[in-house]
């Protein structure tokens, strides 16, 4: 609800006419659907809400659970791991790829260099706040996997171990 009021401020800000209240909801359905999607795909390659929910309380807190079953944990962690490395190669690359048609496109529109620089710019720093954003959720995953390789009987209960 937030978000609609703030677009719709936006877009009154910079709009001439008058909005009306149904004009934010198309910047509003994509984002939606992609942050559904991604969800849904985490969940899928998880296996339950309830597992998403352990695992991200474990990375924040950046410690397995008092609890932690070796059996269960494991195969989550490396779950988690596969699906952060697809997730972060995916959207580096989409990132890449908007980040170039951007440039291309105000440099084809003649905006001039500055613009087009300035749009380069942008772009390269949120790569790059991407990258690190996933290289800290790769550690934090890494470290979590660490902690499970010290509980007893990991090389019993789980593959690889």
């Amino acid at each position: 609800m937030i978000w609609y009021v703030a677009l719709l401020a936006v877009k009154r800000a910079f709009d001439d006419q008058d909005p009306s209240w149904t004009d934010p909801l198309s910047s509003m359905i994509g984002p939606l659907a992609g942050v559904a999607l991604a969800f849904w795909l985490r969940r899928r390659a998880l296996g339950s809400f309830g597992r998403v929910w352990e695992l991200d309380r474990a990375v924040r807190r950046r410690r397995l659970p008092a609890d932690a079953d070796p059996a269960e944990w494991g195969p989550l962690l490396e779950a988690a791991q596969r699906f952060q490395r697809r997730a972060r190669t995916f959207a580096l690359g989409l990132t890449l790829l908007v980040l170039v048609a951007t440039v291309a496109l105000t440099a084809w529109a003649g905006f001039g260099w500055a613009v087009v620089v300035a749009a380069g710019l942008i772009g390269a720093a949120l790569i790059g706040v991407l990258e690190f954003a996933g290289r800290r959720q790769t550690q934090r995953i890494d470290r979590l996997r660490d902690q499970l390789r010290g509980l007893p009987d990991r090389g019993a209960l789980t593959p690889g171990g």
